[in-house]
């Protein structure tokens, strides 16, 4: 193997602006092995001319999807696969051969690449985060030397987002998301010229390319930027709007515009598509009412799993059902980071907190709901790509690769990744992951980390209903060291003192044991040493200028309290606190990185720095008297505020790992095990065959118009001897009790299936009421007879007319767990045109259970049964099927079916899918 394997891109990248050039005169020389070291391989990488970006070699590794960016890129160099990983931590790119799980070489660059993506001829894109640039970079002649930079540019603040399309046979182009920015980028593959650029909501992050559109997410918000590739223009699509949380409008502070009501979207750091698809996981975030409470957020479980659909075709969401069910939060995907997606609507998604890959069933209404598969990972899987074998993973915490095979019976390949000699701070690294994890009941009791309300170290933009009344989340990254006194009102002079009341409040037990000081001593200096982003303005810029003076000027007063943008540590009372306030004096808070924090004041009330000035009343400073030219400078300079440091080349020698450790196991302590076995992770279901077109379709007309106060008999009539009465209940029909081997009649399904009607009506204004009616015969060739009868019964007379009938023959799904038909009605209204109706064993102490499910456009519906075997008995008997449940005495096995139907705005016909799985079922309801 070559010795020049691992290799520091240095100093040459200094010299490279907009354009390119070759190195500079003092271009790095390779370093010297450390004593001891000797494992290391290492060389230093240059430019080369033309000066430009071309590439300059053929036959470079192609990308299985060229332009789709993530941390992980997979690429095909003949009938070899390998990976490339954009290691944020180590400033570098790892090589790992995907065939071999070995590690080919790595390289270093002069930032930490937080995106990377293939382009259609093998080069190479990185985004330098905190170099706030963008980097074209070329394979070199063999795949396990170093990879070699061709030109670089500057682009606007953070840039964390990256993907790359040819737009109406143009060249391929390369489009680059800001974080902190708040910019879209398109720059040219041929010189990283600027085509254009448009500018964003806050935060930023994932971008994928579809149609000559990038659609962008946001990392506190569920609405998805849409920018037009072509035509340069913005549009926007959220999928969440369909299923706000209703409230009631709150009165806290109803002068100054009070805080939004209702469910908010976070955690939204990725996309992937597939089938027309756009998929965007997430989470649902209920804040609660902007008053005080006991605790954070809304009495339930206030973050659930999410995951929104767009059509693609027609750039509108999918109406899905938010999750409202109570339930514990442990073991869920509460912090997804990536996601990919492969044909048949498998869809993975890595989810920090819990360090598990999920498989989830794109088809499904809801895919956060519809489980398949739970792969345990190394810790910290922030980056993903997938192609026809396997899902490759990167956990950047453990700075390890796992290889995970599509089929579910194959063995995870772990590769440990090269870190700088070094680089390792074993208690910030400690630090992180209790920051992200999502099952330390020491921080929470339902499944928040600290990373739910922090997300990238910033802030989830939410105003949060706590004991001190609404409080908006502070942004930490850049903001914790020395910035005591903590908290709103300033009560905790040390961040020990801050963070066990914040745990107290989200109900973890806190670190008080003796041995837990050890990891808040390394949570505490993760906080004070998270990476912020590196602002790019200006310094010489005249607006930021004139909004410095304006800033410092006594008149404004704003320099008084915030000195150079900082904090005078000092509470304040300005008159913003109202009744819903533990106490009306508040910290100072420091103004760096501001304009990343969105909304403004202690109780999120200002949406914009500009409210904030234009609507403040005076409170701070006297910023009303400003005009709005004035308060743009002034905006400015307040952006401006943070450190704008230079991040430097760094270079160093890449030591290989050590041989990897067992992954540890999922509860750390008995106390945590306990948790799991009284709540049990997600189920993960098992999929089924569901071929809709083999169901059978019965055409039916609208329901008729019925006047219930009339004598006049409409409808047909029912025979009189089908009809039914029992205790002085009405029932229809008389079911075909010769096929059964016990009288149908005898048992609970005609008080489940029928509904009872008594007469006369007591009170003698209804002459008919109506009734609806559902027989079901088995039949020899295996299916199920369904005579379904809507009509109205006379009072009095017992005389039963039908309005409208179907009479199918159900066919079995699943060796006859259910059986399934569909109804179609040109003529009815919207919601009952298109309908898919299933039969399925109940979960009550009737036998048969009657569901539909919509397959309207762009509209999702699902049903979910958990059916134990007393329950499958009759059933059995009923049907003449078996349906084995692998009971076992004591702690029988239930099943758990799921049935889900989804149909995007441009798609003819409905997907649906099912999934059954098995639980243990027991009086402690064990079962999800």
């Amino acid at each position: 193997m070559s010795q020049a394997r691992f290799a520091p891109i240095a100093s040459c990248l200094v010299a490279l602006a907009a354009a390119c050039g070759s190195a500079p005169p003092n271009a790095a020389t390779p370093a010297t092995p450390a004593k001891g070291a000797a494992s290391a391989l290492f060389t230093t990488a240059t430019a080369k001319t033309p000066g430009r970006c071309e590439s300059l070699r053929a036959g470079h590794p192609v990308p299985i999807e060229a332009g789709r960016g993530d941390r992980v890129v997979l690429a095909r160099d003949g009938a070899r696969r390998i990976a490339y990983v954009a290691d944020e931590d180590e400033a570098a790119i790892h090589t790992v051969d995907l065939s071999s799980g070995k590690e080919l070489g790595v390289t270093g660059l002069s930032g930490s690449p937080s995106a990377i993506v293939g382009l259609a001829d093998g080069r190479l894109v990185a985004a330098l985060r905190d170099r706030n640039e963008v980097v074209v970079l070329e394979p070199s002649d063999t795949l396990d030397g170093p990879l070699t930079s061709r030109c670089t540019t500057s682009v606007a603040s953070e840039p964390v987002g990256l993907a790359a399309s040819e737009t109406k046979g143009e060249p391929e182009r390369i489009v680059v998301t800001s974080g902190y920015g708040r910019k879209l980028a398109v720059l040219d593959t041929v010189g990283l010229g600027s085509v254009f650029q448009v500018s964003l909501d806050r935060d930023p992050r994932a971008v994928l390319i579809d149609r000559n559109r990038a659609f962008v997410t946001h990392m506190t918000s569920s609405e998805l930027s849409v920018v037009d590739l072509v035509a340069g223009s913005l549009s926007k699509v959220d999928v969440l709007t369909f299923r706000e949380l209703a409230r009631p409008a709150p009165t806290l502070h109803a002068d100054d515009g009070p805080p939004p009501a209702g469910i908010h979207g976070g955690q939204v750091f990725s996309l992937a598509s597939v089938d027309d698809r756009l998929f965007v996981p997430m989470v649902t975030v209920d804040p609660g009412e902007p008053r005080i409470t006991g605790a954070y957020g809304s009495t339930e479980v206030p973050i659930k799993p999410f995951v929104g659909v767009v059509d693609l075709a027609s750039t509108t969401g999918l109406k899905i059902d938010v999750p409202s069910q109570t339930q514990s939060s442990h073991r869920a995907c509460m912090l997804p980071r990536a996601a990919a997606a492969t044909p048949g609507g498998r869809l993975f998604v890595t989810c920090a907190g819990i360090d598990e890959l999920v498989e989830l069933d794109g088809r499904a209404d809801n895919a956060a709901q519809a489980l398949r598969r739970r792969v345990r990972v190394p810790s910290g899987p922030l980056g993903i790509a997938a192609d026809d074998a396997e899902v490759v993973v990167f956990a950047a915490f453990d700075r390890e690769v796992a290889i995970v095979p599509l089929s579910a019976t194959g063995d995870v390949v772990r590769v440990g990744l090269s870190r700088r000699a070094g680089s390792r701070d074993e208690s910030f690294e400690r630090g992180r992951k209790i920051f992200h994890d999502s099952f330390d009941l020491r921080v929470s009791a339902d499944g928040r980390a600290c990373a739910s309300c922090h997300p990238d170290g910033r802030d989830d933009g939410n105003t949060w209903s706590t004991p001190d009344g609404p409080r908006q989340t502070i942004s930490l990254a850049g903001r914790v060291d020395g910035a005591g006194p903590y908290g709103w009102f300033g009560k905790h002079p040390t961040l020990d003192s801050h963070l066990k009341e914040t745990m107290h409040r989200l109900g973890g037990r806190g670190f008080g044991d003796k041995k837990d000081q050890a990891d808040l001593a390394a949570l505490e200096t993760y906080l004070t040493h998270m990476k912020a982003p590196v602002a790019t303005v200006a310094a010489d810029d005249e607006q930021v200028k004139a909004g410095r003076a304006l800033f410092h000027d006594p008149k404004q007063g704003c320099g008084a309290c915030h000195a150079e943008g900082g904090t005078d540590r000092e509470q304040h009372d300005i008159g913003s606190g109202k009744k819903d306030e533990a106490h009306l004096a508040f910290d100072t808070p420091s103004l760096a990185f501001v304009s990343a924090s969105a909304p403004y004041f202690h109780d999120g009330r200002y949406a914009s720095l500009d409210d904030v000035l234009a609507k403040g009343k005076d409170r701070m400073g006297h910023a009303s008297q400003l005009d709005s030219t004035e308060r743009a400078s002034l905006i400015a300079y307040m952006e401006s505020i943070a450190p704008k440091t230079e991040a430097p080349i760094r270079e160093a020698l890449f030591v290989a790992p050590k041989a990897l450790e067992a992954l540890p196991p999922d509860a750390a302590n008995a106390f945590e095990k306990g948790v799991l076995d009284a709540s049990p992770p997600p189920l993960a279901l098992a999929g089924v065959d569901f071929d809709l077109a083999s169901v059978p379709v019965v055409t039916i007309s609208p329901p008729t118009a019925w006047d219930t106060k009339s004598d006049v008999s409409q409808g047909d009539a029912l025979p009189e001897g089908e009809l039914l009465w029992k205790d002085g209940c009405g029932a229809i029909p008389h079911h075909a009790a010769s096929t059964l081997r016990f009288d149908w009649r005898e048992t609970s399904m005609t008080a489940k299936l029928e509904r009872c009607v008594y007469a006369p009506d007591p009170n003698g204004y209804f002459l008919w009421s109506e009734m609806k009616s559902t027989s079901m015969d088995p039949t020899k060739d295996g299916k199920l007879h369904v005579v379904s009868r809507e009509g109205f019964i006379r009072l009095g007379t017992k005389e039963v007319r039908i309005a409208r009938e179907v009479s199918v023959d159900a066919v079995a799904i699943e060796d006859g767990l259910l059986f399934a038909y569909r109804t179609k009605c040109d003529a009815c209204k919207e919601g009952e045109r298109d309908t898919l109706h299933l039969v399925v064993a109940s979960d009550s102490e009737s036998i048969f259970s009657a569901r539909t499910l919509n397959l309207e456009k762009a509209h999702a519906d699902h049903t979910e049964a958990l059916l134990m075997p007393w329950h499958l008995d009759p059933w059995n008997r009923a049907t003449g099927r078996h349906i084995d449940t692998r009971s076992q005495v004591g702690a029988p096995t239930a099943i758990v079916l799921r049935v889900d139907a989804s149909r995007t705005a441009s798609e003819s016909e409905a997907r649906v899918t099912m999934g059954r799985g098995t639980c243990r079922g027991s009086n402690f309801g064990t079962c999800p």
